[in-house]
């Protein structure tokens, strides 16, 4: 038994150098970038919490199958987000129109009436957009995906 104990000590021991060393190198290669001017993208789960994002600039979200779909702003991030919901859980997410509130509006509707900046997803699905980057994040990971039963583990925004 103390065996298998110093054998999986062992295992762990070298799986987190490996990830130590792997920080190292892209750190590194961070510098070396940012000392000649260039930045190379950074993909990030959206899982990772809506608090990361504040302040960042996304480029693109990349789906679990490799799926990747240009979004510049955050207002573009979730429309592309809450269209490809709206492919795969339709039902579910029209379960949630006209009932979903944020504080002083409906967020989910069936038309843009009442929403400052309405975000298209489908002919009969608007999505209000007038939110700050943290709060959207929020209301569409843990409001909408989850409740509807889409996976937002499966979603990477490759920021600028």
């Amino acid at each position: 038994m103390h065996e298998d104990l110093v054998k999986q000590l062992e295992m762990f021991r070298t799986h987190i150098l490996g990830m130590i060393d792997s920080l190292e190198v892209a750190l590194q290669a961070s510098a070396s970038d940012e000392e000649s001017g260039e930045s190379l993208p950074i993909e990030v789960p959206l899982t990772l919490g809506a608090n990361f994002f504040k302040g960042k600039r996304p480029a693109a979200v990349i789906f679990s199958d490799g799926h990747l779909v240009e979004a510049t702003t955050w207002r573009a991030v979730s429309q592309v987000i809450l269209t490809d919901c709206y492919a795969s859980c339709s039902d579910n997410l029209c379960k949630l129109r006209g009932i979903l509130f944020g504080r002083y509006r409906l967020l989910l509707a069936d038309t843009p009436d009442g929403m400052d900046q309405p975000i298209k997803i489908a002919e009969d699905m608007f999505f209000e957009g007038k939110l700050g980057t943290e709060t959207l994040l929020h209301v569409i990971t843990e409001r909408i995906l989850i409740p509807v039963g889409y996976d937002p583990k499966g979603i990477s925004i490759r920021l600028r």
